[in-house]
């Protein structure tokens, strides 16, 4: 019995000092985002993802330099992790796409983010870019931000616009436009329907219904896609 107690005792112990090298990583890793998304140092260095693919720049290590990708990129090589490989080149992406944003705009911007959340801002903006599934949405990510800084839409739908960003198949972002006018198409409306981004607008027991974007679905167009679709505000 005490022999089992005993080795219970270590395991628990063994168990705490690993949850407190995660904590300590993840520290590390919101501190670093936050560094590498609010400092200047290092916004030439950033530019360059433009001049090649990202694949190419995060595998050679060319941005190891950005405090955040440098850290990813040391777990990914120890560990050969996909999920963290995944998340460098969308941070790098994110970086790139968001480097032309002051950094007094980005400060402004994540204060309010934190203020609106209750929450670290740099780190619920990092679980976000973690979240998405598909590098080619980051774009859409960065155009919103861009879109709340300069005033385009309130903070408030830009959290909105995370959770539909990160709900939303890539394939069904090429297909928002169709619903600018009624439209129908099987398998869509259904997705679309539950990311929130349409409304029924003919219902036709007849020829079928229709379905139409509403206000989240033009401002994740327009300001997202940079798509020319007409937004106005929801009236009572």
């Amino acid at each position: 019995y005490y022999a089992n107690e005993g080795y219970e005792g270590i395991w628990m112990a063994e168990v705490c000092i690993l949850n407190i090298m995660i904590m300590e990583e993840n520290n590390n890793l919101v501190e670093s985002f936050e560094n590498s998304l609010l400092s200047n140092d290092k916004k030439d260095l950033i530019a360059t993802v433009g001049d090649t693919s990202i694949d190419a720049v995060v595998s050679n290590g060319a941005l190891d330099g950005i405090p955040i990708l440098g850290i990813l990129n040391g777990i990914y090589k120890v560990g050969k992790n996909i999920q963290t490989l995944r998340l460098c080149k969308k941070v790098a992406k994110f970086l790139y796409d968001t480097n032309s944003i002051s950094q007094s705009d980005k400060e402004r911007f994540i204060k309010e983010y934190t203020e609106i959340n209750k929450e670290k801002g740099t780190e619920l903006l990092l679980n976000v870019i973690d979240k998405i599934d598909n590098i080619n949405k980051i774009e859409c990510l960065a155009n919103m931000m861009r879109a709340k800084v300069n005033g385009e839409i309130s903070i408030e739908n830009f959290v909105r616009l995370c959770l539909v960003i990160e709900k939303l198949p890539y394939v069904d972002f090429c297909n928002l436009e169709k619903y600018k006018q009624d439209y129908s198409e099987v398998g869509t409306d259904d997705i679309l329907l539950s990311a929130g981004v349409i409304y029924n607008s003919i219902i036709d027991v007849n020829d079928g219904d229709k379905y139409k974007l509403n206000y989240i679905g033009k401002l994740l167009l327009r300001y997202g896609m940079g798509k020319d679709t007409e937004v106005n505000a929801p009236t009572d």
